[in-house]
């Protein structure tokens, strides 16, 4: 191996240890930017529309694109939860982030 093929393989081997950095960093920001932008819509949307029958929600996470959210008060074991759930927090969670699949109640 010749002296500018292993400089080469090194710039190679570099170059990927700074792209791994790079993507890693970017998808950890994009996805607690996107956990900051639930939270807010659940705090200035969701929540007080709730809160109107009783009820309440907190964000608990994410699982990939799944939102995880713990329903409280009178929504906590209601018979309509599951629609809530659906169409009304999916629906507007998706209305902003529409890379969201899923709400999952935990």
């Amino acid at each position: 191996m010749t002296y500018l093929t292993r400089g080469v393989l090194v710039l190679y081997r570099v170059w990927l240890l700074w792209w791994n950095v790079v993507c890693f960093n970017n998808e950890k920001e994009m996805e607690e930017k996107m956990e900051e932008k639930i939270q807010k819509i659940i705090d200035e949307k969701i929540r007080p529309a709730l809160a109107l029958d009783g009820g309440g929600i907190d964000f608990m996470g994410m699982d990939g694109n799944n939102v995880k959210v713990r329903l409280q008060g009178a929504c906590q074991g209601c018979p309509s939860a599951q629609i809530t759930l659906q169409m009304g927090v999916l629906r507007l969670l998706k209305q902003e982030i529409p890379e969201i699949e899923n709400v999952i109640p935990v």
